[in-house]
């Protein structure tokens, strides 16, 4: 969201080319963001989102007011969120409900102005829907970090100069594969929870 709002990524790419442009791009902070899937991620990115100010819209399948009354999130429909967000964030699983979740009828109701990050699943967004919608001027900009087909990305997204792409490294930092090894190593031990466990192992779970 950062990256986008202050055009990081393209003027990186411009100055490893040669190009000094110091055109700046907007702030995140007072933006609305509209964060669709309220599971750990997407409740997690609200908390993150605290400090900008922002206004803070979800939605979810499942019921969420309560903690929406507490984390400061309004709760709105589909159409809504769409419809008012400066930010779409999409943080849902890939199903038959959520394939393609993200087409030209939703892409068409986000602002002229708004940005489109999606870290979940490739699937969960027409990519043909979202290039043409960029190349249009429907969309200011997108930041994937998930493609329909890995690890083959999108060519003609990547090749948009409004399009932050990355190959699925979100959850990929070292401390993050450390901790997936180690909540693993903990479940097994749980589950199977026969004798006495080793110190190397209290120390892992």
């Amino acid at each position: 969201m950062l990256a986008l709002a202050n055009g990081a990524f393209a003027r990186a790419a411009e100055l490893r080319a040669g190009t000094w442009n110091k055109r700046g791009g907007t702030l995140l902070a007072g933006r609305t963001v509209g964060i669709v899937g309220l599971g750990h991620v997407g409740r997690a990115l609200a908390t993150l989102l605290a400090p900008f100010g922002c206004r803070l819209l979800g939605n979810d399948v499942a019921d969420r007011v309560a903690w929406c009354a507490a984390a400061g999130v309004e709760p709105v429909s589909k159409d809504a969120l769409y419809a008012e967000a400066d930010v779409v964030t999409v943080h849902v699983p890939l199903t038959r409900d959520t394939e393609r979740m993200i087409d030209t009828r939703v892409l068409a109701r986000l602002r002229r102005d708004a940005v489109l990050v999606n870290t979940s699943r490739g699937g969960v967004v027409d990519q043909a829907a979202l290039h043409a919608a960029l190349v249009d001027g429907r969309l200011r900009g997108a930041a994937l970090d998930v493609w329909a087909d890995e690890p083959a990305a999108d060519p003609a997204l990547l090749a948009l100069p409004n399009v932050i792409g990355t190959p699925h490294i979100g959850g990929s930092t070292d401390e993050a594969v450390l901790a997936m090894g180690r909540a693993a190593i903990a479940h097994l031990v749980r589950h199977l929870g026969a004798g006495e466990t080793s110190p190397e192992e209290r120390v892992w779970a």
